[in-house]
């Protein structure tokens, strides 16, 4: 269960390139049991100038996908884990890659999780409610590698 008063706010981010991964993104949100205010963008540039601008609210988190033009999701993270301002921000990589040496790339990083995108909308809620639990019990400490990558209950 989602415990909305542990997250700074109800906003999400996301940030793919593939417009129906943003919509179906979108869908699967609605079914989470709290609300969340969505923020999508369609390539890491955007991204980093949405985070950058000063009257920008930082979200309670982030779903970065690897794969875009402009900035890529490795190019954001590093990007946001090495701004004093955007450093704290929780970052969950959402993409299709199950490359180890990626993985492990990311998570010293500082990505806070990785969830490969899977082809159901139900399990894609599931991880989504997942990660959105695990930081808002965790806060702003990054899990061992072990329990870096999220998985669906079988």
């Amino acid at each position: 269960m989602l415990a909305s008063s542990h997250l700074p706010q109800n906003l999400i981010v996301y940030a793919d390139d593939d417009i129906d991964d943003r919509f179906l993104f979108e869908d699967v949100l609605k079914d989470l049991p709290v609300s969340f205010t969505l923020t999508m963008v369609n390539n890491g540039q955007q991204l980093i100038e949405l985070l950058n601008q000063a009257d920008c609210q930082l979200p309670a988190a982030l779903f970065l996908d690897m794969n875009m033009p402009r900035m890529n999701g490795l190019e954001c993270l590093l990007a946001i884990k090495t701004s004093s301002r955007l450093k704290a921000l929780p970052v969950i990589m959402l993409t299709t890659s199950l490359s180890t040496p990626m993985i492990k790339e990311l998570h010293d990083h500082g990505a806070d999780y990785y969830i490969q995108k899977p082809s159901s909308a139900v399990i894609l809620t599931q991880m989504i409610g997942l990660a959105l639990s695990l930081i808002s019990e965790a806060g702003s400490s990054q899990p061992r590698l072990s329990e870096f990558i999220l998985k669906p209950k079988v």
